[in-house]
């Protein structure tokens, strides 16, 4: 998966936090009502028109949960210049930067391909299974072209 991740233009490389970020979600550990009110504020900031207004709306969120998840808040913050990296390219790809999409994508394929097997015999037989799913990846995008992407350069 870093060959294809590698394979993309400047800032691009960032959107590897991103992934990790988002894969983890935003748990709370409180009540539904609670992540709910989260997410939808952590959505502020990934759906703000500009990245001024994304620092404004991430600035709203650290000050109302600062003191009810700390860590969260803090990892936040410490990923924010990488989860906003969308930010550099063209408006009409910011949809497609910040989605996980691919990378959900991607795990679905591997417990595809992984639960038929019920009892794997070592940590490397999973690491050769799964490092041959991600070549098929590898090989398959090596050649894609994106529309989008190409009518932006």
């Amino acid at each position: 998966m870093d060959n294809v991740v590698e394979s993309l233009p400047g800032d691009a490389k960032d959107l590897r936090s991103l992934r990790d970020g988002q894969a983890q979600g935003f748990k709370t550990g409180g009540s539904d009502a609670a992540s709910g009110v989260v997410e939808t504020g952590a959505q502020a900031i990934s759906l703000a028109e500009s990245r001024a207004q994304a620092v404004v709306a991430f600035r709203a969120f650290r000050s109302r949960w600062c003191r009810a998840y700390p860590a969260m808040v803090r990892r936040l913050q410490q990923d924010l210049p990488d989860l906003l990296s969308f930010f550099a390219f063209p408006r009409h790809l910011w949809r497609k930067l910040r989605t996980t999409n691919v990378t959900e994508r991607c795990f679905v394929e591997v417990r595809r391909r992984t639960r038929p097997m019920v009892c794997l015999v070592n940590v490397k037989s999973v690491d050769r299974i799964i490092d041959s799913i991600f070549q098929r990846f590898n090989m398959e995008w090596k050649t894609r072209t994106l529309n989008l992407f190409t009518q932006a350069a």
